[in-house]
């Protein structure tokens, strides 16, 4: 009996010993579970966090390459210049060229303003013709570029109550946009017309290559067309249609856009009038000057292009800022024997100066059909 009772004892100790190690078994499983749970949680949202600095990085090197892009266009129109053919012309582009870079620095740093309630506006009556014949003058030089051809449907003019430098600077980005994407000899047209006795609506309508529907509903975002060109859209940073509808907004307006692909874009935004008996005033509307030089395809003759062509396939494999070796090329045509050639070196080499790539590459190719 006392054999039995040890027995029973050692085997009651026994299960104890093993139930509780069992249960802590569990207990370490389940903490064991937990901190895989942990890890696993902790590993997903440090993947998480990894792809989204990759996409940022990639986001920062992509911004970063349409800001140079943006900025490299007028850089190279003030450096490839020679001020020794056009002293006056010379002086006058550089200055244009100098003011597309300051409107990219100003957009970016109103922007910074507006995103932290800083920016101040100083609205009073203006003339909205008198406001987009300066903001064309600004760029007239790029549509001149591309032989765009600006149109005014403006029957009379109207005083609207807005700060004028800032609305000048929304016509300035809403132009330089509609040139990016307008094709040589298309045209660009500007419409103005009263909502009611308060408010005034300006579509700006180009005939480019159109912006697809999804991107419509953002396409004033900051940043919107750099995530646009990484799936195939477009070359720009989309800083100056950000700066568009915040300056809009500022002056208690909307803005907005309607696009179809391959048929061209139209941007509107709507502005205070001034008052109800000056909404509408004597002042010729915006007149734009049409600049469509003509090809020199036609001028040329057959045998004119036969000559040329051997300097064209040379001038093909260089680029329009190696100046030097273009001047090379070009300088090395006989002209003396055919008026169209001479004419036609003259083109060249004005297009070489004002580092008009369009017209140069029209010029190049005179024997394309």
């Amino acid at each position: 009996m006392f054999l039995t009772f040890i027995s029973l004892l050692l085997f009651i100790c026994l299960t104890i010993v093993v139930v509780r190690n069992r249960r802590k078994t569990k207990e370490a499983n389940k903490l064991l579970e937990l901190k895989n749970a942990d890890i696993s949680q902790k590993a997903e949202q440090l993947r998480t966090t990894n792809e989204k600095l990759l996409g940022l990085s990639e986001f920062k090197d992509a911004m970063n390459s349409f800001l140079v892009h943006d900025l490299k266009n007028p850089l190279n129109t003030i450096i490839n210049m020679d001020s020794r053919q056009n002293p006056a012309g010379y002086i006058a582009i550089v200055k244009k060229a100098g003011k597309q870079l300051l409107n990219l620095v100003m957009n970016i740093l109103d922007i910074s303003k507006y995103e932290s309630n800083k920016l101040k506006i100083s609205p009073k009556a203006n003339s909205i013709s008198e406001i987009i014949n300066e903001a064309y003058s600004e760029i007239g030089f790029l549509a001149e570029q591309k032989s765009i051809i600006f149109k005014s449907n403006l029957v009379s003019d109207f005083v609207v109550n807005v700060d004028a430098a800032m609305i000048e600077r929304v016509f300035i980005n809403l132009f330089s946009n509609a040139i990016k994407f307008s094709k040589p000899g298309y045209s660009i047209q500007v419409f103005a017309g009263c909502v009611d006795t308060s408010t005034l609506k300006i579509i700006v309508k180009d005939n480019g290559e159109g912006i697809p529907q999804q991107y419509l509903s953002s396409v004033f975002d900051k940043f919107t067309q750099v995530r646009a060109k990484q799936s195939g859209f477009t070359p720009s940073s989309g800083i100056g249609l950000a700066f568009c509808k915040m300056t809009v907004e500022a002056h208690s307006g909307e803005i907005g856009v309607d696009s179809v692909v391959g048929e061209g874009t139209s941007f509107w935004f709507t502005l205070p009038i001034a008052s109800e008996t000056e909404n509408q005033i004597k002042i010729n509307p915006p007149a734009f000057i049409e600049n469509a030089e003509p090809s020199m395809k036609t001028a040329l003759v057959a045998d004119e292009t036969n000559l040329l062509t051997p300097y064209c396939d040379r001038l093909k494999k260089l680029s329009i800022y190696q100046i030097s070796d273009v001047k090379d090329v070009v300088n090395s045509i006989d002209c003396t024997q055919s008026e169209n050639i001479k004419a036609w070196k003259t083109s060249l080499l004005k297009a070489l100066s004002d580092c008009n790539e369009i017209k140069y590459q029209e010029l190049i190719n005179v024997g394309v059909n």
